[in-house]
């Protein structure tokens, strides 16, 4: 197994160079949470999805574009439950 080059963490990269898979799944998981959570609740909730979005990136373990994609596939799947629920 090849080490990352930015961390040298061993397990953050397969043995073929790649990182983790195309859409980040807590990107996805939190932007959720921000459609769906109350108003007053939404805005602390955006912050903290741009936060882990941009830790993830800066730590080496997705591309921005796997953060971006993961983020919009939440709120896609996130959106009809929000118009039921409120």
């Amino acid at each position: 197994m090849e080490n990352d080059p930015r961390t040298g963490d061993a397990t953050a990269m397969t043995t073929d160079g790649a990182r983790g898979p195309l859409v980040a799944g807590r990107a996805a998981s939190f932007s959720a949470t921000v459609l769906v959570a109350s108003s007053d609740a939404a805005a602390m909730a955006l912050a903290l999805t741009t936060l882990m979005g941009w830790s993830r990136v800066s730590l080496g373990h997705h591309y921005a574009t796997d953060v971006v994609a993961g983020a919009i596939l939440g709120a896609a799947a996130a959106a009809p439950i929000a118009a039921i629920v409120m």
